[in-house]
């Protein structure tokens, strides 16, 4: 049996600077997106390892799983065994339907020492539920709901071109600390690192 949750190197990173284990769960990009918009032509989820078979057929794997009943408790299995301090929800891929989101708040409410975090553009979903304190959901532009995003309220994120970009509009950098995401700070920027070309969302 596969694992569902997994490292890759920024979460390894992130563990090693912050002393923690941060593992996360990635879905098949797109397919999970219901409210992409703009974002789609920029995916880090559609290039580089994205585009390999094994890490196609290990997405769709998680995606199919996530599907079934049993999804809650072979992630708390894995919860467990591996003792996670932090849980990445959608390294690729999003909350694609009201079941897959409440297996997470669900997740959630039973593990309260463990905090599970995320970026999103379904935000008519999420905001439709009453989110546990250790689950925080940060807001992505580049969907066709960002309209829905109060900068003066919610937790968001921007996609910026380069360094320069970010520090001109004044936005914390996510993009090496996968903490950051979690921050009390509203706004924050991700430096954009595919090979697509480059077009502001």
């Amino acid at each position: 049996m596969k694992n569902l949750l997994t490292q890759n190197s920024k979460l390894k990173h992130t563990s090693e600077y912050h002393r923690c284990r941060i593992y996360g769960f990635g879905l098949t990009p797109i397919l999970t997106c219901p409210c992409a918009g703009d974002c789609k032509h920029l995916c880090y989820a559609m290039q580089f390892r994205f585009t390999f078979k094994k890490t196609k057929s290990k997405l769709r794997y998680n995606y199919n799983e996530s599907l079934k009943k049993s999804f809650v408790n072979r992630i708390q299995y894995e919860l467990n065994r591996l003792r996670c301090t932090h849980v990445r929800m959608n390294t690729s891929g999003d909350f694609y339907g009201t079941e897959y989101l409440e297996k997470w708040i669900t997740l959630a409410e039973c593990n309260p020492n463990i905090m599970f975090y995320g970026y999103t553009k379904s935000i008519s979903l999420c905001k439709a539920y009453i989110i546990p304190d250790n689950m925080v959901l940060r807001y992505s532009y580049g969907g066709i709901e960002d309209h829905l995003i109060n900068p003066c309220k919610d937790r968001h994120a921007i996609i910026c071109k380069d360094l320069k970009e970010l520090k001109n509009k004044g936005l914390i950098n996510g993009s090496k600390d996968d903490l950051q995401c979690i921050k009390p700070e509203l706004a924050l920027g991700l430096i954009y690192h595919g090979v697509k070309t480059y077009k502001p969302l």
